[in-house]
């Protein structure tokens, strides 16, 4: 199976490079989130692609979209992030620790004119 980009999203399209370029910045947020007491580490994205490529079988294309990915990095990187009392929402910690590595991977792909 190849690992090929859904053209309809922009996640999809960087999907490899998402998961290498958001390993060590977006594990690094998570662990500076006030919310996490204890966060997870990069190697816990050593499968990543592999289980991006699964899902996208499972799901039926041969392309790995952003659904993919907002699927499996909360299972992938949650396994191992002890959150901090009062705080329930896993997705809503990792979402926001994302926010800024991916405007920082989507600016370092945009075309210069």
């Amino acid at each position: 199976m190849r690992l090929s980009a859904d053209p309809r999203s922009i996640l999809g399209t960087l999907a490899v490079v998402v998961t290498i370029a958001l390993s060590s910045p977006g594990v690094r947020a998570v662990r500076a989130d006030e919310r996490v007491l204890q966060g997870s580490s990069t190697r816990s994205l050593v499968l990543m692609l592999p289980a991006l490529q699964a899902l996208a079988a499972l799901r039926g294309r041969d392309y790995v979209d952003s659904r993919d990915i907002e699927t499996l990095v909360p299972r992938v990187l949650g396994h191992r992030i002890e959150l901090a009392p009062g705080v329930a929402d896993l997705r809503e910690v990792l979402a926001d620790a994302m926010v800024r590595p991916m405007e920082t991977l989507a600016r370092s792909t945009m075309r210069r004119r």
